[in-house]
């Protein structure tokens, strides 16, 4: 009985030191649980004091799914505490082929041209790999096929006229004439020989005053004059052909059949020419019995065969096509997990605290033992 005041506060005091260090690991923990908590963002997730987690969405390419990996930080900091990585997983969301652009080429001939002026279209569709392409024009030639004879035996009528005009004596055609025509099939100019078909008459046979014959007079001075071996008086009014018509048609050696003088007048003042004779000009005026006809010559000409040349066009399109390199686009999740460190420290705030709480208990137990001593004292006096 002697000693259980001893043993109670010894029980006593245990009981409190270890309802200090509860109620101190509790605040501890409760307190960095709520400070972790200011860090959370879509990211980073604080399942418990000592355990986060760190999502980060990313791109990867490899070859698979096996390669794909992130360089997460090796340890995380929040606040005053440490982490460090301790699990690496990996979600794939999504996932494509991977291609690099290639320059891709189509020839396409056109044949049967009939022009070397054919355009051919700036853009045509064209099949890779099963995928359609929209190519555009680089480059276009044009070169012959060859020429062939499309259209042979041709011939085509010509007719050609050749009018006289007004003469005294029928004309004398010849059996055939020369004329050229221009084919516009083949562009070429052909040179044919058309005989004679028919003489028309276009105007028949009648007098024409049409003819004017010069005449000049030398020795204008003496009385007379020869003209056709005849002595012609002198008439400073009018020339003195009257009665001397023929004679002067004898002398230009022209029929009188075919033509007559109907007048003669002067033409000018008398002059003196280079040798110095003094001479004066006439004017004789008369008719011509003429007819008007014309030739008429016509007949088949041949012509050269057409000839077709037909040309080829040859285009060069190019495209850009999307080729495989054969490695895939990954879009990722990585989840890396953190365990806090063990040397993490208990904030300022909360040590404080804990310390300010222990001295408290301590203070409560001096004054335990000091009672109990008192109590001790009090009860050996006592006796």
């Amino acid at each position: 009985m002697k000693h259980k005041p001893k043993a109670l506060w010894k029980k006593t005091a245990l009981l409190l030191v270890s309802a200090c260090c509860c109620a101190l690991s509790l605040t501890a923990c409760g307190n960095d649980l709520e400070e972790l908590k200011q860090y959370e963002t879509p990211s980073l997730q604080v399942i418990s004091p000592t355990l986060i987690q760190y999502t980060e969405p990313f791109s990867f390419v490899g070859k698979d799914e096996s390669e794909i990996a992130y360089l997460f930080d090796d340890q995380m900091m929040l606040g005053k505490h440490l982490f460090e990585k301790s699990q690496v997983d990996y979600q794939v969301i999504s996932k494509k082929e991977v291609t690099k652009p290639t320059t891709v080429s189509e020839t396409v001939r056109y044949t049967g041209l009939k022009t070397k002026d054919f355009a051919p279209p700036e853009t045509i569709q064209i099949q890779r790999d099963g995928k359609q392409l929209q190519a555009t024009l680089q480059d276009f030639t044009v070169e012959s096929e060859g020429v062939s004879q499309a259209q042979t035996g041709r011939s085509i009528h010509l007719s050609a006229n050749t009018n006289f005009g007004y003469t005294t004596s029928l004309p004398s055609p010849g059996q055939s004439k020369s004329v050229s025509y221009r084919d516009e099939a083949t562009g070429k100019t052909i040179t044919a020989n058309l005989p004679l078909e028919r003489m028309d008459t276009q105007t028949d046979w009648h007098w024409r005053d049409d003819v004017e014959i010069p005449i000049t007079v030398t020795t204008y001075d003496a009385n007379t004059y020869l003209l056709n071996g005849k002595e012609i008086p002198k008439n400073e009014e009018t020339p003195a052909l009257e009665g001397h018509e023929n004679d002067l048609l004898a002398a230009l050696n022209l029929s009188p059949d075919s033509y007559r003088i109907t007048s003669c007048q002067w033409d000018g003042e008398p002059y003196t020419n280079e040798s110095g004779e003094l001479c004066r000009n006439a004017v004789a005026y008369g008719q011509r019995y003429v007819i008007q006809c014309q030739a008429v010559f016509s007949g088949s000409v041949p012509l050269p065969p057409i000839e077709k040349e037909t040309y080829q066009g040859i285009a060069t399109y190019t495209a850009t096509a999307k080729q495989p390199t054969g490695e895939m686009e990954y879009q990722v999740e990585g989840i890396a997990t953190y365990q806090a460190l063990e040397t993490n420290q208990i904030s300022i705030p909360i040590l404080i605290v804990s310390i300010g709480i222990l001295v408290l208990i301590l203070l409560a137990l001096l004054v335990i033992l000091l009672l109990a001593k008192r109590r001790k004292k009090k009860a050996e006096t006592g006796r």
